[in-house]
Formats: C-alpha cells, structure tokens, sequence
C-alpha cells in the first residue's frame, strides 16, 4: 500500500556535513574512530590529504580532529516539511545530546 503525502509529518532528503580545518566537507562515510571525508575541489587542499584535484576522492579525519557535524535537510517536492533545515550532531568539538 502506497504512503501519500498527507500521512507523512515531515519528509526530506539529509546529508551529513563536517566542519574541518575551517571549510564544510561532505562526510562520505565512517568508521570506529573518525569520518571519511570529501575534499572541496581546492586543488591545494586535495593535495595536501592525498587526494586527486577533482573532489572525489575521500580523505579519512580522526573524530577528535573534526569541529562540527551537522545534517543538512531539504524538502521532498509534494510533501510537508516539517523539520529544521540544519541539525547539529556535534559542535566546538563536543558531541551533542
């Protein structure tokens, strides 16, 4: 049986978002101690942790290392969003509640 949009509360798309060494990485996994994360397409910083010029290759972070994550949420078009756009899972360092 279908689910129709006026049976759901609140639908929408996440991704998860790490703040390290200043920028906003895409977090592209994870493992026991720490976060795969996506470089920015800076060839600099690519370089730097290893990576090709293009973004698309993963660079592992420790958890400690990592200042903030976060979800981003985005509407699903036709139905309700009813949620806040930016959940923070952890900031300054500190894993929130």
């Amino acid at each position: 049986m279908p689910i129709l949009p006026n049976q759901v509360n609140s639908a929408y798309h996440v991704s998860h978002r790490a703040e390290y060494e200043g920028l906003s990485l895409v977090i592209g996994g994870s493992k026991e101690n720490g976060f795969y994360l996506f470089g920015n397409g800076d060839p600099e910083f690519d370089k730097k942790h290893g990576m090709n010029y293009k973004g698309t290759d993963r660079f592992f972070v420790l958890d400690e290392k990592i200042d903030s994550i976060w979800e981003e949420r985005t509407p699903i078009k036709g139905f309700p969003f009813n949620t806040e756009k930016i959940v923070y899972l952890k900031m300054y360092g500190k894993w929130l509640e």
